[in-house]
């Protein structure tokens, strides 16, 4: 008997973290020692304890801000694969657009073309140098006209040398002689906005005796040559834009 009450009191120190259990070791150590009254049900040492209330979150389980967080970041993380998968696309066709392009300047015609595109910047320096007094209606046109085409012959010409050297195996001033052709390049496409606003804000009259007279025949040139001038440019920007991307041989070499 005592052997099983020191037992029992041992398991009520030990159980004092359950509530409902020790209420049941005490009520049976209360019943071996004293005798318990009649209106033992009522007393209130005798109740057993409201079981506790559990607040406590289940472990593992994220609160709400952090799902809200991850929900955030698999957004962004979404977005960026997308931009990723676009950035490689471009780089794709960038490398496609300059193996043609690397293709088609190497041609012997294209050197040929060059000879024929020439012709055309002369023209023009012929006609605004022949002009420049006969368009009193807007006298910076015939100006412009001839600086587009000194500028023209410069970025032609600045061209054939290239291929020249290039054929000759004398590659060591190849990136001086690119700098230049970008920046006349560069130089020509401003030039030519200028020309196109001033020569669009030009009323002119083909009448000898009026104030806003033009040569019709200038006028004319440089109309439709304004046409022509950008698709050539807008030709030639396609076949080497994609030079200016160096880097996508790297990243296509590394993937």
């Amino acid at each position: 008997m005592l052997e099983f009450m020191l037992k029992t009191e041992s398991t009520v120190q030990h159980s004092n973290i359950y509530p409902q259990r020790s209420w049941f070791v005490k009520m049976v150590v209360a019943s071996m020692v004293v005798s318990l009254p009649l209106g033992a049900e009522a007393d209130e040492h005798f109740v057993p304890p409201h079981p506790l209330e559990v607040t406590e979150s289940v472990p593992g389980a994220p609160s709400r801000r952090v799902c809200f967080r991850m929900a955030a970041m698999n957004c962004i993380s979404a977005s960026r694969r997308i931009l990723r998968l676009c950035y490689e696309n471009f780089q794709d066709l960038c490398l496609e657009l300059r193996l043609i392009t690397d293709v088609v300047r190497n041609l012997g015609c294209y050197s040929i073309v060059l000879f024929i595109l020439l012709a055309f910047p002369i023209s023009a320096v012929c006609m605004g140098a022949a002009n420049v007094h006969q368009c009193p209606a807007n006298a910076e046109t015939p100006i412009l006209v001839l600086i587009l085409g000194l500028l023209g012959c410069l970025v032609c010409l600045l061209r054939i040398v290239n291929l020249v050297l290039r054929a000759k195996g004398n590659v060591a001033s190849e990136p001086f002689l690119m700098v230049i052709t970008f920046l006349s390049a560069i130089a020509t496409l401003s030039f030519l906005m200028a020309e196109t606003i001033t020569f669009l804000n030009m009323s002119p009259e083909f009448d000898n005796s009026s104030k806003d007279y033009c040569n019709k025949t200038f006028y004319n040139y440089t109309y439709y040559s304004n046409f022509v001038t950008l698709g050539v440019s807008f030709l030639a920007m396609i076949l080497h834009f994609p030079c200016c991307v160096p880097f996508i041989y790297y990243t296509y070499l590394r993937f």
